[in-house]
């Protein structure tokens, strides 16, 4: 027998059905978000707390993932500067965070090889540094006048998308087109692997990251057809997430190395001992590549069958899984 497949509408606690307009539930899923960008961003603005630095942005990433998916093209010009604005708050946080994993790095190695110690200890310095830097411009674009209009303005912005929006476009039928656009920019129409570049590799993580976002605002209409796109999609990006955070680490490596000679090294520290710690570190992300790369390769061709034999099918009841 058919069944009618519904759902808790987010933010709301109200139950819905899928028939929901696709603008209606937007709404509610970048409510949501935008509200996690609210409670998140003093404790980002500190600097101390890395936990709301992380949920920053990826509250972030997830607002404008919604952006993307439910912002029709008639109303694409409206919501252009808060996009903007959006992309701009990622663009300030990412140096930030970048360096908060590469700081974990470091500690990490300080305590596997205890030599190295000293010069890590150096590294940090500089590290810090840099952070200091990066964490004032953060503070000044987060009280620049269009980040301060971006809060005022969104919630209105996002209330005309709820009450523009048009009754015959539904979660039910919108979300298999929109899934499987974004499942097919992932896993590609080909089945062989191929070697790709580090730009390549994170480019497909971004693809990946909108593949992921985009199931999990349709998760709560359609949770057994897109659980299994969700969990590998997931394993495949934190995969390539390592990968992108072991090419960002070694570029940041040489940029710490030349701040710490350049303020002078402590001693009774050398160049020669910054220099064997800062190549065992580039040493061991180059050994967790070639692994990362087999199971990045892995995952990918795991999904393309999930993709081909998960049914994303518009139908009276749900969508379908075979």
């Amino acid at each position: 027998m058919a069944r009618r497949e519904s759902a808790t509408r987010p933010g709301t606690g109200e139950t819905e059905s899928a028939d929901v307009p696709l603008g209606v539930a937007g709404a509610a899923i970048l409510r949501q978000h935008f509200e996690r960008m609210r409670l998140t961003e003093a404790g980002a603005r500190l600097g101390e707390d890395t936990v709301a630095l992380r949920q920053l942005r990826v509250a972030t990433r997830r607002l404008r993932a919604g952006l993307r998916v439910f912002v029709p093209d008639n109303q694409r010009e409206a919501f252009a500067p808060v996009e903007a604005t959006a992309r701009a708050v990622a663009r300030a946080v990412g140096p930030v965070r970048d360096l908060d994993i590469l700081r974990e790095d470091l500690r990490a190695h300080a305590q596997a090889i205890p030599g190295d110690a000293r010069a890590v200890d150096v590294l940090l310095a500089a590290l810090e540094r840099i952070r200091g830097g990066r964490l004032g411009e953060l503070r000044a674009f987060l009280d620049e006048p269009s980040t301060l209009d971006f809060w005022e303005t969104f919630p209105g912005a996002v209330d005309s998308l709820e009450k523009a929006a048009d009754r015959k476009v539904t979660v039910r039928g919108a979300a298999p087109r929109l899934i499987r656009r974004r499942l097919k920019k992932v896993v590609g129409p080909g089945s062989r692997p191929r070697s790709m570049t580090s730009p390549e590799l994170h480019q497909l993580r971004i693809r990946c990251k909108r593949l992921r976002d985009t199931s999990e605002f349709f998760k709560p209409w359609f949770e057994r057809s897109l659980d299994p796109v969700i969990e590998i999609a997931t394993k495949l990006q934190d995969t390539l997430g390592s990968l992108h955070d072991g090419d960002v680490a070694l570029e940041s490596l040489g940029a710490l190395v030349d701040a710490a000679q350049a303020g002078g090294l402590p001693e009774p520290i050398d160049g020669y001992e910054l220099a064997r710690a800062t190549l065992a570190l580039a040493r061991k992300r180059q050994q967790e590549r070639d692994p990362l790369l087999v199971r990045f390769r892995e995952l990918r061709i795991e999904l393309r069958g999930i993709g081909r034999t998960t049914k994303l099918k518009a139908s009276r009841s749900h969508l379908e899984q075979t």
